[in-house]
């Protein structure tokens, strides 16, 4: 069908979800991956096969919406900090 789905949630469900729906380890995304507080991501489907839909990604954590606006993106959970 061509129903669209909107989820708000928080990075680690965001995560989660998004390794699931791609297959993909859930802790590979978890600390290789960061998304901003406001950010989007978009995930589409396709029909590859008759009846079964394939997932893709097509956006992970953008903040366009935040830079036209002239807004700072916040870098709320991520490590600023340097080992020295």
């Amino acid at each position: 069908n061509r129903d669209t789905i909107g989820l708000v949630c928080h990075f680690g469900a965001a995560t989660i979800l998004l390794s699931h729906l791609l297959n993909v380890s859930a802790m590979q995304l978890l600390h290789t991956t960061f998304m901003a507080p406001t950010a989007i991501t978009a995930v589409l489907t396709e029909e590859r096969e008759r009846g079964t839909a394939q997932w893709r990604t097509t956006v992970i954590g953008d903040v366009s919406h935040l830079v036209a606006a002239g807004e700072p993106m916040s870098m709320s959970g991520f490590f600023q900090e340097t080992f020295e």
